[in-house]
């Protein structure tokens, strides 16, 4: 089972990242040409604009995360229809707001510039603020409707096509952005004009994918179900929340930096900020694929598959994203020099803040993995919680103490310390929850009481096939005999079983091979639950045995999710 949920995990991982690569790269590009083409000034007014992105984000994440969540809950259940639907009216919620918000980041531009910063003693900074702006709202729709196509990809196995737009999108932002210092002179307007055109290729490369045929989501104008808008919005809250939190840190830390030690340590900022939106696109990747799973693993009430997704991406944020840590706290000095002279005054004060950063970097993923996780098992206002803590609380606490005591330097120490607190914080919801002292990765958990109760009671049976690819035939008789099963329906799931054994043995398998089965007692059913990690195993409606199957099944559903061949099969 463990290796099951690795297989997904590890396989969903690559795309997710290259999904959050492609979400940030025009803002990455962005900042390293400005900085090292256009001076420290543009870079400044850069760093005041730099929140619009990350509103976008926030406001089309609510959309996009809702969506990934509540279709993976619904695969998990065997309710396809509904997660069509999800899908169909993310599409739709995702177009009309991305209209809405183009026309007001267009004709209040101004205001909102000033707003964020370039006004009074950075004034000077409002004209090329105020051209970013405007520049990058004409891109606004793909921005935000790409996100929610990223998604229903992930699900639909076709990472490689997310690594080609995330490719076709660097490679002409960066052309794009050399054309505009070099040739054209545009300013500030001509770099976002170059990530809006470079966002508009991606887009085409993601919109190739739904002219296939063998894919779970299709979309439907027609079909749209406004009734489920409050689920889907709920739902994708949490991300909204992250995203607004980091918005409004990063205004107060202008504002805090500004007061305390000037202008040089809010260039430091914002290029620590665009640092880390490339390079938090690991974290990001790992607590994006938490909260696809853990959807489908709570729709299947999964009990022990729940708890094998929680240990793999903690083990996860511990090496992959410490690893990532030390380079960036290695290399610092240079990837500074990459937005900011060696001889400026905010280069020392820059090296600075990217260590910081880069100690803070595993603590920060820890707290993401159990925000999604927390998103994924329904648990949203702890999730909301923990969020909060996380992107906004315990950071702009620390930071203001800290600040106020040791200058920027303070401010800097507030990322590891704030993230460490969010961490404590989790623990003692944890003992909250469980109304005891955490004893280990069981009480973390975070599931009711009622979770998975068929377990509880003895109505489910587990079975974890390997490369042998028996099963225990008396343990299954012996379930079906208990839970009162008369001999047509053993004879039946038998059949069933038999059946998918037979083709797993006999779909070109190797060493590695797993495959778990499920066959659970429900109230007015039988139902049966089948994963592998065979990636092209032959799909059942070609097996021979395939119409017997469907005459003894009501149900009988055949999906292809995140690197797993997966069964959904409800006895009649």
């Amino acid at each position: 089972m463990k290796k099951l949920v690795s297989t997904m995990f590890y396989d969903s991982l690559t795309a997710i990242i290259f999904a959050a690569i492609a979400g940030t790269i025009g803002m990455v590009v962005d900042g390293i040409l400005i900085g090292y083409c256009l001076g420290e000034g543009s870079m400044a007014a850069f760093g005041i604009a730099s929140p619009v992105f990350l509103v976008l984000y926030a406001l089309g994440g609510v959309l996009s995360s809702g969506m990934q969540a509540k279709c993976a809950e619904m695969i998990g259940t065997g309710d396809m229809k509904k997660s069509n639907d999800f899908f169909s009216l993310s599409i739709t919620l995702s177009t009309l707001l991305s209209v809405v918000l183009m026309a007001i980041f267009m004709f209040f531009s101004v205001p909102i510039s000033q707003f964020l910063g370039a006004s009074g003693k950075t004034a000077y900074l409002l004209n090329d603020t105020k051209m970013y702006i405007l520049g990058l709202s004409f891109g606004i729709p793909v921005i935000i409707v790409s996100q929610c196509m990223q998604n229903s990809m992930q699900l639909d196995g076709d990472k490689t096509r997310i690594f080609i737009a995330t490719l076709v999108t660097t490679i002409s932002d960066i052309i794009a952005d050399l054309i505009n210092v070099y040739v054209i002179h545009g300013g500030m307007f001509g770099m976002a004009v170059a990530t809006t055109i470079s966002y508009y290729l991606g887009f085409v490369v993601y919109m190739l994918h739904f002219r296939k045929d063998n894919i779970i989501f299709h979309y439907s104008l027609k079909k749209t179900n406004w009734r489920l808008s409050q689920e889907l919005i709920s739902t994708g809250l949490p991300t909204a929340i992250g995203r607004f939190s980091t918005t409004l840190r990063i205004f107060i830390l202008n504002n805090l930096l500004l007061a305390i030690s000037g202008a040089a340590a809010v260039t430091a900022l914002s290029t620590q900020t665009n640092i880390n939106n490339f390079f938090s696109s690991v974290s990001v990747g790992i607590s994006m694929t938490v909260l696809m799973i853990s959807g489908i693993f709570y729709g299947e009430e999964n009990h022990s598959e729940m708890k094998a997704l929680l240990a793999t991406s903690i083990k996860a944020c511990v090496t992959i994203v410490s690893a990532l840590g030390i380079i960036i706290f290695a290399t610092a000095p240079f990837l500074a020099k990459m937005y900011i002279q060696e001889d400026s005054e905010s280069f020392l004060i820059c090296v600075s803040s990217i260590r910081y950063l880069a100690i803070s970097m595993p603590l920060h993923a820890m707290c993401n993995v159990f925000i999604n996780y927390l998103q994924g098992s329904k648990n949203l206002k702890l999730s909301h919680i923990t969020c909060l803590f996380n992107e906004l609380v315990m950071v702009v606490i620390c930071a203001i103490v800290f600040g106020n005591l040791f200058g920027a330097v303070g401010v800097w120490l507030a990322f590891p310390l704030g993230k460490l607190l969010t961490l404590v914080s989790v623990v003692v919801m944890a003992c909250i929850h469980q109304r005891k002292m955490v004893k280990g990765l069981d009480d973390m958990l975070f599931l009711p009481k009622d979770f998975d109760k068929e377990s509880i009671y003895g109505n489910t049976l587990s079975i974890d096939i390997s490369e042998n690819f028996a099963y225990p035939i008396e343990t299954l008789y012996a379930f079906c005999k208990k839970t009162g099963m008369n001999s047509t329906q053993i004879e039946n799931i038998q059949y069933i079983f038999e059946t998918i054994i037979s083709h797993l043995s006999s779909s070109g398998t190797k060493a590695g091979t797993v495959a778990s089965v499920r066959l659970i007692k429900k109230k007015d059913a039988f139902v049966i639950r089948y994963r592998d990690n065979i990636r092209k195993a032959a799909a059942p409606t070609e097996w021979k045995e395939f119409s017997k199957l469907s005459d003894i099944t009501k149900t009988f559903q055949h999906n292809n999710v995140m690197g797993t061949n997966s069964l959904y099969i409800e006895l009649k």
